[in-house]
Order: C-alpha cells, then structure tokens, then sequence
C-alpha cells in the first residue's frame, strides 16, 4: 500500500513539474511575441529523483502455534544446555518430524513425542523435563524446522546417547543419529 502511495505522488509531483514548465514556456512564449526583445531564459537544474524499490513482501504460511511450543519443548528438553550445538538442537527436531513422517511411528507430534508403547521413546515427558520453558533458540530452531523441514534423511528416526537401529546417520557431541534401513537414505533427499 506504501508502495502504490509512493508510486502515485510520484506521478503526481512529475505531472505537477511538467505542467510548471509548460506554463512558464507558454507564458514567456506569449510575452516574447509582444515584445521585440529576447530573453535568455535558464532552466534551473533539478535534483534526481532516487527512486527506491522495496523488497516484496513474501508473507510466509502460519505455523501450528501448538507444534511449535510441543517442538521447542522437547528440543530444549533433550539437548537444550548451552554446551549442546546448535547441530544437536536441528537433529533432535528432525528426528521428531521424520517420525512424523514415517509408517513406523504415529502421525502428530504429540503421538510421536508421548509415544510410550512399544517403549518409551523420549524421557523427558516423565521425567518432567519436558515442562521447562524453552529458551529463545530452541523456538528459533524449531520454528525454522517447520518451516523448512528437518535437517536429516526421512529415515533418521533415532536419536539417542547410545547407536540404536540400523546405523549411525552421524553423531553430534554425545548424541548418535541412527536410521532404519526399511526407509532409505535418498540421495537427493532435500
């Protein structure tokens, strides 16, 4: 709207100037003809108009405000200390959206991090560390997890301080990222 309204007296003040010159050409142009003498006219230099594009505004899509808070809370509850790498934060976020994803797990992010059958998959939601308030990175990560997705293949599905499944995708300080082989790595999988 700023933009249009910019544009718009822009235009306007352009309008405004060459009606201006016109005028004074036409006005001296009459007074020339009734009088024999002429007249240096100078035309006084006007300063550059800079015009200035602005960026467009790409309004992104709204994020579950209930995803968000569940995903920074166990973000920050499972690697949220200050000695933890902003890595580990990522690969703990991904972990719980390819189990989102994946035929082995439930379908909502509340199913996936509550899931205690046929295990207990994340402590945290027992142990009470789960109700911490999350600081200002673990909301950073997890909302730029949701809007961009997780950081590792589809079949990184474990995160633990021990290898589990069948394989070790990578390790992250003291954290193993393992797979499934049921879901294969894609080359190309982002």
């Amino acid at each position: 709207m700023k933009r249009n309204f910019n544009f718009i007296l822009l235009l306007f003040m352009s309008f405004a100037l060459v009606f201006c010159i016109c005028m004074s050409i036409g006005i001296n142009a009459g007074s020339n003809e009734e009088s024999s003498e002429t007249t240096e006219h100078t035309v006084e230099e006007l300063p550059e108009i800079e015009i200035i594009e602005e960026e467009p505004v790409i309004e992104e899509e709204p994020i579950d405000e209930e995803e968000l808070e569940l995903l920074a809370h166990v973000i920050y509850a499972e690697a949220g200390s200050d000695w933890c790498a902003d890595e580990m934060l990522y690969g703990v976020g991904s972990v719980v959206l390819n189990r989102m994803a994946s035929d082995l797990f439930p379908d909502t992010m509340y199913e996936v991090i509550y899931q205690t059958e046929p295990t207990l998959q994340y402590a945290c939601t027992v142990d009470g560390n789960i109700e911490k308030e999350p600081d200002e990175r673990a909301y950073r990560i997890a909302e730029d997890l949701l809007r961009n997705g997780p950081t590792m293949p589809p079949n990184v599905v474990f995160q633990a301080e021990f290898e589990q499944g069948d394989g070790t995708y990578c390790s992250v300080q003291t954290m193993y990222f393992c797979y499934v082989s049921e879901e294969p790595i894609e080359e190309d999988w982002r």
